[in-house]
């Protein structure tokens, strides 16, 4: 992230200085069960998976 943001942008980010930023701008790292990413807090957002009916977990949870 912090190489795309440097790519895109030429903004320079330390891991700690990403992370408070993300922080301050209501942001939040979330994890739902195989899948996960940064998502605004208070916002549901759909995330797509590639699981069948083979998949090992339960996805209809």
């Amino acid at each position: 992230m912090i190489k795309y943001i440097w790519q895109t942008y030429e903004i320079r980010f330390s891991i700690s200085g990403l992370n408070k930023w993300l922080h301050q701008h209501n942001v939040s790292y979330t994890i739902y069960g195989i899948s996960c990413g940064w998502i605004k807090k208070g916002h549901d957002k759909e995330i797509e998976t590639t699981c069948s009916r083979s998949c090992w977990c339960d996805c209809s949870e």
